[in-house]
């Protein structure tokens, strides 16, 4: 093959080494590092939390909770570095969040409010590290008598295309798939037809939506 793009949560690095040893050009999303036939891409996940954040306390809410996924995926630990570091930003305004580990299924988002739900200062915002779970949140608060987002916001990750349709729409950290599509193949072309065989690196941002589960404190 002329060159690969790496679309994946990680991969064995082995795999990667043994690829670009073979001088195929490779570009990778958002857990790769820059070398001679090897490219990255990074997504700035700060530009969209910052974003909700931002939302979320225009809305009164000053105590949240986050949801993660299995941190020894790189890039699901970028996410909550992410968060971490954009709340350090707004200190005062909102208070350090409480985080519960999940398995990025819907399933696993209904434990994970199970936990969440059982705290002596229940939040009043939640965000998950993707939409699948942030479903299954929004079906545990219902099922205990609550409501979406009037005693509880909710916000997901990564906007697919069940989110907007979901009911009530699910307000989201966007990641535009269209744009990281088009700049891999951008980058892989240009690798491929590069003298030195370089990599380089490319920063998206990602962007808030703003839908129906989240709202103002009561």
């Amino acid at each position: 093959m002329d060159g690969a793009i790496i679309m994946t949560l990680e991969t064995d690095s082995n795999l990667v080494s043994y690829i670009a040893s073979k001088k195929i050009p490779v570009v990778l999303l958002d857990w790769g590092i820059v070398d001679y036939y090897i490219s990255n891409i990074k997504e700035d996940y700060e530009k969209g939390i910052e974003e909700a954040i931002t939302y979320l306390i225009e809305m009164g809410h000053k105590n949240l909770a986050f949801i993660s996924g299995p941190l020894d995926f790189k890039t699901l630990n970028n996410r909550k570095e992410a968060l971490i570091s954009v709340v350090k930003k707004f200190s005062g305004k909102i208070n350090k969040p409480s985080i519960v580990e999940g398995d990025l299924k819907i399933t696993g988002g209904e434990e994970a409010t199970d936990k969440i739900l059982a705290f002596p200062d229940i939040p009043t915002a939640i965000i998950s590290v993707n939409d699948l779970m942030a479903m299954g949140v929004i079906r545990r608060i219902i099922d205990e008598g609550l409501k979406v987002p009037e005693d509880i916001s909710v916000i997901g990750f990564n906007d697919i295309m069940l989110s907007s349709f979901f009911e009530p729409p699910l307000s989201t950290i966007g990641i535009p798939r269209y744009m990281i599509g088009q700049t891999a193949w951008k980058m892989l072309y240009k690798l491929m037809n590069s003298k030195d065989k370089m990599g380089t690196e490319q920063i998206i941002d990602t962007y808030f939506v703003a839908r129906e589960t989240t709202g103002k404190v009561k």
